[in-house]
């Protein structure tokens, strides 16, 4: 699965946002906010430093959809509820050799028992400026 770059364009930076939100050039809800109880349930005993990276593995729940035209445009959006997730720092995810194959088909085991879809994220960040 290739990753895909979130940044925005800057002049749509420029457009939307608020000049104190414009340094940071990734959309708010791609951010993830883990407080106490979430890194305890994530294994996460210390707190990292500002800039370590993370690998990031998550299955959402598609909450919402939207899709509407106009005569200027058409839009659509999907919003997803992150309901299970495990990120560990990079050093230990990348040693751990998990093939996206792999995630698929313990995706489609799971999907198979539940009975209900799901979307599966696999996601490495590793921005930095």
């Amino acid at each position: 699965m290739a990753l895909v770059d979130m940044k925005q364009p800057k002049h749509r930076m420029m457009a939307e946002e608020p000049s104190s939100v414009q340094e940071n050039p990734y959309p708010y809800g791609l951010c993830l906010h883990l407080e106490g109880a979430d890194m305890d349930k994530l294994g996460i005993k210390r707190l990292p430093e500002v800039g370590d990276e993370y690998v990031v593995k998550a299955i959402a729940k598609v909450t919402s959809v939207s899709s509407n035209e106009s005569e200027q445009n058409a839009n659509s959006s999907v919003s997803l509820q992150i309901t299970m997730m495990d990120a560990k720092p990079e050093s230990e995810g990348s040693a751990e050799n998990d093939s996206y194959a792999e995630d698929k088909a313990e995706g489609a085991e799971t999907q198979a028992v539940t009975r209900m879809p799901k979307t599966v994220m696999h996601s490495t960040y590793r921005g930095r400026g």
